[in-house]
């Protein structure tokens, strides 16, 4: 009998310790998504891809232009975190104008367990694009105390060039044409941080297209935590639609990614 029970503590152990390993292992994805559509003014995600959206009302909701909740730490309304592996996505309008509802777009994605990813909706309701990046964020040890900054153009056919006010154009990103991406540059946000200008040019003429403010400043932002940007990783989006000058004008939002 004491080698059965000894048998059935060592099995109970082995299962433990297995269920363990497995809880250690993240088995989930995180995704941002952005909505720069033009022309569209919310969209609600389906993550049943092709499937009838059943919930449409209480849908996660993606305003346009809007790239989260930035100033709350580690709180961003656009980021999924509940999916990973091969995922069909599909955007409706709301309220849903379409006949049949049809979608404005769908996109099928893969991502791979504990990978970051980013996807930016671009183009227009009747010519609708995507950008799909899989995300490796620069890391900003304690004595550096740094902020990674990138740029991404969706823009349809603009090119740009990005640097900070009184500086030489192109200094910060000497050329980005549609859906390009600069890699992340860090930024300082030492002792006395600073507010940083980018401005946003025209590379073929050098016309300002936009600005982008960018405060490092400390600020009680709970948490334990007095800084927004230090140590962490930020992408300047550059979205809109080229010679729009009405709500769809090219203009920036800055989206955190970690």
């Amino acid at each position: 009998m004491k080698n059965i029970h000894y048998y059935i503590n060592a099995l109970l152990c082995i299962v433990l310790l297995n269920a363990c390993e497995k809880n250690d292992t993240p088995g989930v994805a995180s995704l941002n998504i952005f909505n720069g559509i033009a022309g569209s003014n919310m969209l609600v995600t389906n993550l049943n891809g092709t499937e009838p959206l059943i919930w449409y009302r209480s849908a996660h909701r993606l305003y346009y232009g809007d790239p989260g909740d930035v100033a709350a730490y580690n709180s961003v309304k656009n980021r999924f975190y509940s999916y990973s592996g091969l995922q069909r996505i599909a955007f409706f309008e709301y309220p849903d104008t379409l006949a049949h509802s049809v979608p404005v777009t769908r996109v099928q994605v893969d991502l791979p367990v504990s990978s970051i990813n980013t996807l930016f909706l671009t183009g227009t309701i009747q010519a609708p694009d995507t950008l799909f990046l899989r995300d490796v964020l620069p890391y900003h040890t304690a004595t550096d105390s740094t902020a990674g900054i990138r740029v991404v153009n969706l823009v349809n056919g603009l090119t740009v060039s990005v640097n900070l006010k009184n500086e030489a154009s192109g200094s910060e990103v000497e050329s980005l044409g549609y859906k390009a991406v600069s890699a992340f540059k860090n930024h300082n946000v030492k002792k006395d941080p600073e507010i940083y200008e980018f401005e946003i040019r025209d590379k073929t003429n050098g016309n300002l297209i936009t600005t982008q403010m960018i405060d490092t400043r400390d600020r009680d932002i709970g948490y334990g935590i007095s800084n927004l940007y230090r140590f962490r990783n930020f992408t300047i989006i550059l979205f809109g639609e080229l010679n729009n000058t009405g709500a769809a004008a090219p203009r920036t939002v800055v989206m955190s990614n970690n």
